[in-house]
């Protein structure tokens, strides 16, 4: 069985979340922001949902603080006003 060079999963981790903010803050489309993040996987060895996902607690830390809940109303309006739910199943999904 070949052996793998050790990785640093934080250093790989970091380069996820740097790529994820990188083309957000560049205006990046989704697709593009995905190429980046293939750069950082490491099968069998670290996937960059782990990153994500680190990512996305900050995120809502940072948007709502401690002892305060997070303000569910007009959520979607405020922040999707381009995007057009339709259907039961949309409408659920998007809550």
């Amino acid at each position: 069985m070949p052996k793998h060079e050790p990785i640093d999963v934080d250093v790989l981790c970091r380069g996820a979340q740097s790529a994820v903010l990188s083309g957000l803050a560049r205006g990046d489309d989704a697709i593009d922001i995905l190429a980046a993040l293939a750069s950082t996987d490491a099968p069998y060895r670290f996937v960059p949902d782990v990153a994500l996902l680190e990512l996305a607690v900050t995120a809502l830390d940072l948007a709502c603080p401690v002892g305060e809940p997070l303000q569910y109303e007009g959520l979607r309006d405020r922040h999707l006003p381009e995007v057009t739910f339709r259907g039961r199943v949309e409408h659920c999904n998007s809550q």
